[in-house]
């Protein structure tokens, strides 16, 4: 029996010490520091869809591996603000691709663009199928509707439509009906 105290007058201290230990351990661990929060990533960032003739299509990758779709905005032709969206359906150069470009007199923000041969706005999407035999890219001609919803200097956000035309490998003028076209991608 006093072996047992004797062990029991041992045990106990060493029990306090680690249960001291672990709580100073939480405790320290759990203090929230004096660093700014990140950035919020927004939710679909880098992406790019569009529904081709009826056939879902994804664009969510970039030329060069580990890129997702991306935006640029910038001044093309003289006095031209241009917004130009692009993206793949996979990483490297012989990938299905597709791109939205507005040219506009006016700054772009947010809001609709619609292809108007009257003003001096441009809108081109572009369906570049990679096959072989090699086919000819698809463009919007004289139709195309492109909506901004977000626009930042981190991001644009938004969507389209369009009829493509294009002449294919025998000769033969088509078209590539484009909906329910949507992009969120950072520049």
């Amino acid at each position: 029996m006093k072996r047992l105290l004797a062990a029991i007058q041992i045990v106990i201290p060493i029990t306090r010490v680690l249960l001291f230990i672990f709580i100073a351990s939480i405790a320290v661990t759990s203090c929230k520091k004096n660093v700014a929060a990140p950035e919020p990533i927004k939710e679909g960032l880098g992406t790019m869809s569009a529904v081709i003739d009826g056939k879902a299509c994804s664009f969510n990758y970039g030329t060069d591996p580990n890129t997702t779709a991306k935006a640029r905005l910038g001044t093309s032709y003289p006095n031209l603000y241009e917004l130009v969206v692009v993206g793949q359906k996979a990483t490297g150069w012989f990938e299905d691709g597709l791109s939205v470009t507005i040219d506009s007199p006016d700054p772009i923000t947010t809001g609709t663009y619609i292809f108007n041969n009257a003003s001096n706005m441009r809108i081109a999407i572009w369906y570049c199928p990679a096959r072989i035999p090699l086919e000819p890219c698809r463009v919007s001609g004289n139709s195309g509707i492109v909506t901004i919803t977000e626009i930042n200097s981190s991001y644009v956000k938004g969507s389209f439509s369009a009829t493509l035309s294009y002449i294919d490998n025998s000769g033969v003028a088509r078209t590539n009906i484009v909906t329910n076209g949507k992009f969120n991608a950072p520049f």
